[in-house]
């Protein structure tokens, strides 16, 4: 009777770095939440007032301070967070703390008054690392080499506390398993990310638009792609990219659009809200996701394969684990814009198999369903609250 109880009403908190849409790990946190409530269970969410501009969906907040070098200390350990969250914690009495992301200035200071909890973790990404390692990038990177120290520290101070305090890590591939368990964060399980299956959408293969979505950033290897599309384009003239987000990047990849003359191509558009992605998997015929960097899972692929759209994407991390190669689209090696321009060419001249790929993706997409994902989460908090009860 008591296991009842807890599955139909769990207090649960989510603890993440940001409060608005910022990227996929903010996306999914949002959405979990609202699938967990409609399961009967109360849920909350703790985060920074990172970047008040855009639209906030927590409900407790502590104030970011952006003022350096205090910044930097605070990114080390944050003793604002850390009252504010002990303060929440008195309040609402969570029976399950899920932290989403510790980074920027919700750092390690949050695991202290987690002692007592029912904490998880769930890995979206490898941030923890020290920027630069060959952990967070797969290769050393020497141009993070002045932030290595410090990140090294960070991370060293970061891994105890997790170590200490989380009773259960969560993570989204079989690829971040072996990261993680490399680096002895255990219990571990893997939960694979799910989407919402809409209705089958009807899809004209005829056009020739291809598809971005997501960060603007140097590891998402954005700039290999606009490298693509001149051999695209010499092939399929009028073949037209969408580049959807923002970010760091977003100054050199519009002077490389202007350098190789793609303007009449390529459209770089800002980032959207969630709910408008649908719009533009419906007038698109193909997703790349050319990150240079493994990708904890990649959820946008998913999204856009639900949306019957076959993807080429950098063979990374654990994308193999959802993209099919040669039946839901095509693996490439990372940073080959070779690869890219021979793939997208070959499948935007080919409708049937365009098509047919579209189909099995469909169809693949359907075995990550938002509903095995939730029950997936509920059965690992269960499991938690049943140890502590022991």
């Amino acid at each position: 009777m008591g296991i009842q109880i807890y599955i139909n009403n769990m207090r649960i908190l989510f603890i993440l770095c940001y409060g608005w849409e910022f990227g996929g790990g903010e996306t999914y946190t949002r959405e979990l939440k609202k699938y967990l409530i409609n399961k009967g269970h109360t849920v909350k969410i703790f985060s920074s007032n990172n970047n008040p501009n855009f639209e906030h969906f927590s409900d407790y907040e502590f104030n970011e301070i952006n003022i350096k070098p205090i910044s930097s200390i605070l990114s080390l350990f944050n003793p604002i967070s850390y009252l504010k969250l002990k303060n929440v914690l008195k309040e609402y009495k969570p029976e399950i703390v899920h932290i989403q992301a510790i980074d920027n200035q919700v750092t390690s200071s949050i695991l202290l008054p987690l002692k007592n909890e029912n904490t998880l973790m769930t890995f979206h990404s490898a941030s923890i690392f020290p920027i630069g390692s060959n952990l967070y990038t797969g290769k050393m990177n020497k141009k993070y080499f002045d932030k290595y120290l410090y990140e090294k520290i960070k991370y060293r101070i970061t891994s105890f506390l997790l170590h200490k305090y989380v009773k259960q890590f969560i993570v989204p591939s079989l690829y971040f398993k072996n990261v993680f368990e490399n680096e002895k964060f255990n219990p571990i399980s893997v939960i694979h990310l799910g989407i919402k299956i809409d209705k089958k959408i009807v899809k004209d293969f005829d056009n020739k638009s291809i598809l971005y979505i997501g960060r603007l950033e140097e590891e998402k290897g954005v700039i290999y792609l606009i490298k693509a599309m001149r051999a695209i384009v010499n092939k399929i003239p009028d073949c037209r990219l969408t580049i959807i987000g923002d970010g760091q990047c977003k100054g050199l990849l519009l002077n490389s659009i202007h350098k190789f003359k793609l303007e009449n191509n390529i459209i770089i558009k800002q980032k959207i809200p969630h709910f408008e992605v649908n719009r533009f998997y419906k007038k698109s015929s193909l997703l790349i996701i050319p990150s240079v960097v493994n990708e904890s899972f990649g959820l946008v692929g998913l999204e856009a394969m639900s949306a019957g759209i076959p993807v080429i994407a950098s063979r990374v991390g654990g994308i193999p684990e959802w993209l099919v190669d040669g039946k839901t689209g095509y693996l490439v090696k990372p940073a080959n814009s070779k690869q890219i321009a021979k793939k997208v060419i070959y499948l935007l001249s080919n409708k049937e198999l365009i098509k047919r790929m579209g189909e099995n993706a469909r169809k693949r997409a359907k075995q990550f369903s938002i509903e095995k994902h939730v029950k997936e989460i509920e059965n690992v908090y269960m499991r938690v609250i049943e140890k502590t009860k022991l």
